[in-house]
């Protein structure tokens, strides 16, 4: 799993940088991975809270089971050049375990999920609109 996430999450992370010719692929493989270890250990222990508890209850098997599928999802999606979100497959994972577990209607009332389903479709348009908002500041600027 830590395999498939790190090769996956990473290539995304770095991949235009280095294709823009900023970082060579070395310094943008040894910057990409502290980042992600900071934010590990900033984020990291809330996010598992959430996902391993807030939804429902993971017991050793299911844990094993979503690493499983998660990890094996992640490696074709890498092998395959197709950019896939971690995150989304073990939350995804869960939420399957909880509707299996609790039923649909229980699991669409947690606080978690509804949260969840707000934001997710949100973070593609924020990141589009910051994007578009430094590219505008850069050309206005002239910055290259």
């Amino acid at each position: 799993m830590a395999f498939s996430a790190g090769s996956n999450s990473l290539a995304k992370a770095v991949g235009p940088v280095v294709g823009a010719g900023i970082l060579t692929p070395m310094w943008a493989a040894v910057l990409g991975g502290l980042g992600m270890a900071s934010g590990a250990l900033i984020f990291g222990s809330r996010l598992l809270q959430t996902v391993g508890k807030g939804i429902t209850t993971i017991d050793p098997l299911k844990a094993l089971l979503v690493e499983f599928v998660s990890g094996t999802i992640v490696l074709v999606s890498s092998r395959a050049g197709v950019p896939v979100s971690l995150a989304e497959i073990i939350t995804c994972s869960v939420i399957g375990f909880s509707c299996a577990h609790v039923g649909f209607r229980t699991t669409t009332s947690n606080k978690h999920i509804r949260i969840i389903y707000k934001l997710w479709p949100a973070c593609p348009l924020m990141t589009a609109a910051t994007s578009f908002a430094l590219s505008s500041f850069v050309s206005v600027f002239g910055f290259h």
